[in-house]
């Protein structure tokens, strides 16, 4: 005689089974929106780095001052001196 799980049973792990797919496709959707704002964000960046004429040597801080590193450098040194 064959042994079988209870339909129960059956289903519990049908339903376990479909969760876990969509989980995955949750995770799948999450990476793509996380890439995308990464995306937009990088564009943003370049755009405002673009109209402002800015080079690798500057940076933005959270006030939104332009920072010149290699200003920093030369006050630096000429107050050293």
């Amino acid at each position: 005689m064959e042994k079988k799980i209870t339909e129960e049973d059956r289903l519990t792990i049908e339903l376990a089974k479909s969760n876990k797919k969509i989980a995955e496709i949750t995770m799948e959707k999450a990476t793509v929106q996380k890439d995308l704002a990464e995306a937009y964000f990088r564009n943003l960046i370049l755009e405002v780095y673009m109209k402002y004429g800015l080079t690798k040597n500057h940076s933005i801080d959270a006030a939104g001052n332009i920072i010149d590193s290699t200003e920093e450098n030369t006050t630096t040194t000429e107050n050293k001196a």
